[in-house]
């Protein structure tokens, strides 16, 4: 009973994650199942538990196993259908790789975006997408846009949300012809972005920390 108790409280408290994650009241929940506010209230609440009918559909609904939602160890968090868009956008960013050199954070989310909505308009519109990341959706936008500076946070949030490794929106292009005399102006664009300078070597020089590229004729 005490186990049941605590599967409960678990399955509760990752529904109300996952409904003030998208900025979604209770009575948003009732009218998606054509019941009254207490009943979806009761589930967060562990004093009730979702039919497996209506388990399923809250799964869908928010792009996550059943097995997540439940608690069980080990399970993975986002739906097949949802590994299965994002794998197809890892796919898509390397045949787009070639034009990419050049394009600024906020290009390439708005490339990933577009791409993501463009497979599932639903799971992956844009407001919910600006929601997933703690951010307005009309200051989203003009990140997108470039209107508006695209912030460490934001970039680090996407890149978690699109399953992308972070330094991928920080990629330099074209290559420096000279990384030792343009490095401190990199760093510094980098830094005002979010990244480190540990980072940047990493980034451009594919280096350890404190090691310079060997300049030709150099043994």
């Amino acid at each position: 009973m005490k186990e049941r108790r605590e599967d409960s409280l678990i399955l509760g408290s990752r529904l109300r994650q996952l409904r003030e994650g998208l900025g979604l009241v209770l009575q948003d929940v009732a009218d998606l199942f054509h019941t009254s506010r207490n009943v979806p209230s009761q589930w967060e609440g562990g004093q009730r538990e979702p039919s497996y009918e209506h388990l399923l559909r809250l799964a869908d609904f928010y792009g996550v196993t059943t097995d997540w939602l439940l608690g069980r160890e080990g399970a993975d968090k986002d739906s097949p259908r949802v590994r299965q868009v994002k794998s197809q956008l890892q796919d898509y960013l390397r045949l787009r790789e070639a034009t990419l050199p050049g394009t600024a954070p906020g290009q390439r989310i708005r490339m990933a975006v577009e791409f993501l909505a463009s497979q599932d308009p639903q799971m992956f519109s844009l407001e919910r997408v600006a929601r997933q990341l703690l951010i307005a959706e009309d200051m989203f936008k003009q990140m997108l846009f470039g209107q508006a500076m695209v912030t460490g946070p934001v970039i680090q949030r996407f890149a978690q949300f699109a399953n992308l490794p972070e330094l991928w929106f920080y990629h330099p292009a074209p290559q420096l012809e000279d990384p030792s005399v343009k490095y401190r102006g990199l760093v510094e664009r980098f830094l005002a972005e979010g990244l480190t300078p540990e980072a940047v070597e990493q980034t451009v020089w594919g280096a350890k920390r404190g090691r310079r590229p060997r300049k030709q004729g150099e043994q």
